[in-house]
């Protein structure tokens, strides 16, 4: 998931990734305030910086162990 990705998706309110990503990248879901769930693989091995920036209702979060880098 690139660089702002998602940025300001006001509607998006849960994320399930595919196996197929390796990682989330800087600001991805920045200012994506309904953003409430999402549900991270164990594919995924780096969360870049404020990925989840401006998400006001995240609520739960599930970082898998692969997760070297935040």
């Amino acid at each position: 998931i690139g660089d702002y990705t998602f940025r300001q998706c006001p509607r998006l309110h849960t994320v399930v990734l595919p196996q197929s990503v390796r990682s989330i990248e800087r600001l991805a879901f920045y200012l994506s305030p309904a953003l409430r769930l999402i549900n991270i693989p164990p594919s995924v091995t780096t969360i870049g910086f404020s990925a989840f920036a401006g998400c006001s209702a995240l609520e739960t979060v599930h970082i898998p162990r692969s997760v070297t880098h935040i």
